[in-house]
């Protein structure tokens, strides 16, 4: 059965893009006819895992920029790191 898998993921110009993929899905029913499971052709499923961590990636980014931390430069922030080692 085909089936077709909308995900919307922003750009990098702040606007949703949707991405439609159609998808090769068989099902595994039971004795009753009732859908227990999902078989899809790995490289449809590699590229749902993709663009799931794609998105989680996302809003880690979002979270962290949400943050009002202070910035620190890579350089401190290893000096800092060294100074609590010691």
């Amino acid at each position: 059965m085909r089936c077709s898998l909308s995900l919307l993921l922003p750009s990098t110009n702040g606007i949703m893009v949707e991405i439609m993929r159609i998808l090769h899905t068989q099902y595994i029913v039971d004795e009753n006819q009732n859908k227990t499971s999902v078989v899809l052709p790995i490289e449809e499923w590699n590229a749902i895992i993709s663009a799931m961590e794609e998105l989680e990636d996302i809003q880690a980014y979002d979270n962290a920029k949400a943050i009002n931390d202070e910035i620190l430069p890579f350089e401190k922030a290893i000096d800092e790191l060294g100074k609590v080692d010691d």
